[in-house]
Parts: C-alpha cells; sequence; structure tokens
C-alpha cells in the first residue's frame, strides 16, 4: 500500500510537473510579440471597412499614443488598398497630420500624398504648416480612380537621389534628384514625384506640458486631426471630410519602400513567420491595420506600436455598421 501510494504520488507529481511545463510554455508565449498581437487581432476573414456607409463624416482615430515614433527626419511609406463609392471621390485615406506631419488623400478622385513641416528660416516657407497660403508639398499620381474597383495606393518620402531610377516629374522640377523627395506608386507602379524642398515630414502635436512626449493622432478615412477648435485644410477639402469609399490593410512605415518591395507585398498580408520584405518588423513598421475585426467599432494595429483604435463620429459616438468583403489579397498562412 505504501509503495502504491507513493506511485500514485509519483504520477501526481509528474502530471503536476507537466502542467507547470505546459503553463510557462504558454506564458512564455504570450508574452512574446506575435502571439500577444493574434489574441488582440480578432479577425474574422478578409474585411474592409466602407466609409460611405457612416451616418456622418466618420473616421478611425488610434487617439493618444505618446510611445508612437517620431517621424522627423526619417524616410515614410503610406500603403493601402481603396475602393471608390462615388463618381467625384474626395477624403483622406490614412494621415498623421495636424499642421505638421504627413498624409495619403484623395482628391476628385486623384490619389495624392502630402507633407508638412516647421517653416525654416530663409528657405521659400513651401510645405510649411503655418504659412496656409504657401505652395502645398503634394505628389499628384496623375491616376483617376474606377468607380467600385480595388486600387493600391503607395505615397513614399524617400531619402535617395532617384535620377535615373524613375522618369523625371511631370513638373519637371527635377525633384526625382532631391533628398529626400515625394514618390507616389498605383498599383505598385511608379507614376510621379514632388519636391518637398529637401526636408522631412514634421512631427504632429506635442504635449505642452511635456513637449518630449508626441501624442500622436492617426487617423483613417479622413485626413487628420488638430487637438484644438482650428481646422485642418488641405487643398480646400476639410481635415474631417469622408471618405465615401472602402479602405483596406493600411500599412505605415518608417522606411522608404521601393518599388520591388511594393510590389512583392501588395497583393499579400504581412506575415509574422517568414522573414523578407513582407515581414511584420515593429523596428520599421510603425502601423498595420489589415480592417480584418469584421464586426464590432475597434480597429486593431499588429504593427507592435501601438495603435489600436475606433471608428467614431465627430460626436465620439461608435460606428460599427461599414464592414463589406475586403481586397482580394492573399492572407498570411501563418496566422
Amino acid at each position: 500500500m505504501l509503495n502504491e501510494g507513493k506511485g500514485s504520488s509519483r504520477v501526481f507529481l509528474i502530471l503536476i510537473a507537466g502542467i507547470l511545463i505546459l503553463g510557462m510554455g504558454f506564458m512564455f508565449t504570450s508574452c512574446g510579440k506575435d502571439p500577444q498581437f493574434k489574441v488582440a487581432d480578432s479577425d474574422r476573414g478578409q474585411f474592409a471597412v466602407d466609409f460611405s456607409l457612416a451616418p456622418a463624416h466618420v473616421g478611425l482615430g488610434t487617439g493618444v499614443n505618446p510611445e508612437f515614433p517620431s517621424i522627423a527626419d526619417k524616410e515614410l511609406t503610406i500603403e493601402a488598398w481603396v475602393k471608390s463609392k462615388s463618381d467625384n471621390l474626395s477624403g483622406g485615406i490614412f494621415g498623421r497630420m495636424d499642421a505638421k506631419g504627413i498624409a495619403l488623400y484623395v482628391k476628385n478622385n486623384e490619389p495624392k500624398m502630402v507633407v508638412r513641416r516647421e517653416p525654416i528660416a530663409g528657405d521659400e516657407m513651401r510645405c510649411s504648416s503655418l504659412t496656409p497660403t504657401s505652395t502645398e508639398c503634394i505628389v499628384e499620381s496623375n491616376f483617376s480612380l474606377v468607380k467600385d474597383v480595388w486600387t493600391h495606393i503607395a505615397g513614399v518620402l524617400v531619402n535617395e537621389d532617384h535620377t535615373g531610377i524613375h522618369p523625371p516629374c511631370s513638373a519637371g522640377d527635377g525633384a526625382e534628384a532631391e533628398t529626400p523627395h515625394m514618390d507616389i506608386y498605383i498599383n505598385g507602379v511608379f507614376q510621379d514625384c514632388a519636391t518637398t524642398e529637401s526636408r522631412f515630414a514634421g512631427n504632429t502635436f506635442t504635449d505642452p506640458a511635456d513637449p518630449s512626449k508626441d501624442n500622436v493622432f492617426l487617423t483613417i478615412g479622413v485626413i487628420g486631426y488638430i487637438p484644438s477648435n482650428d481646422v485642418l485644410t488641405l487643398e480646400g477639402l476639410s481635415g474631417d471630410t469622408r471618405f465615401d469609399g472602402v479602405i483596406d490593410e493600411v500599412r505605415f512605415w518608417g522606411v522608404a519602400r521601393t518599388q520591388a518591395q511594393i510590389q512583392a507585398c501588395m497583393n499579400q498580408e504581412l506575415s509574422f513567420s517568414v522573414p523578407g520584405d513582407c515581414y511584420i518588423d515593429p523596428t520599421i513598421l510603425l502601423g498595420y491595420w489589415r480592417l480584418n475585426e469584421g464586426e464590432g467599432h475597434e480597429m486593431f494595429d499588429i504593427s507592435g506600436n501601438g495603435s489600436s483604435g475606433v471608428l467614431e463620429s465627430p460626436g465620439l459616438v461608435p460606428w460599427s455598421t461599414g464592414w463589406v468583403e475586403g481586397a482580394p489579397i492573399t492572407r498570411d498562412p501563418g496566422y
């Protein structure tokens, strides 16, 4: 009987040890970046958000994220799939924009990107947040969106001389030789470039109580946000102009993506498991919204930089009735 008791105790201890090992394994796994994000992102399939169904001007606002990486003096890339639901679409796709920053948007069916910064004494004051009558730093795609057709758009702020890589800019101003300058791509193909007066984008609003904290407001479906009574405008568009179309797969990079990299990854989700150009690396991927939640009003940023947000109207009323079928891209097999 004593030996039976010892045997039973030994079996019991082995079972307990096994459970503890499994538990520790789960703890280490769930504390790791990728599984944690997979739990947070309620991925229900290939969805997207149709902002034309919104009850009012509405967008995804990520709120305040003081830990968001600075964009000052950085190359940047914004990518998204869009589908127009209007005969003459205007509105914001993605913005890290108040009086300064960067945004991808559409004006009269034409995809564009804008960069704004602080004025520099002695320069022409272009791209300046404080000179609204100055020439905006905008790169135009010279492309017209076709209603109900999915289109991939990528805007790049690149600190590299592209003379010989891309054709000259349509304006003939030699901006492709500037460091930095802006490029824009439609469906993975270079369209045009434009000047930034060799300046990077400026960081958005900082907290006066603690200037070291950059209180970033990221937006999807509207151009941008100013945390005051001021109104953000761009080419005559209000910052909260509703995007009458569908948006999917929004990516915000802290590097300049090449045409080859854009083409390699535009038709597939970014991956947690496959190294390479399409890998989710939070050191260079500043924000990634798959928009695959499919229900509710929460949108999860799975880049690792903590900028999840909610769909809400200007009255901060949650909105969750715009879920539609997403862009026809390949899913991440390891997700």
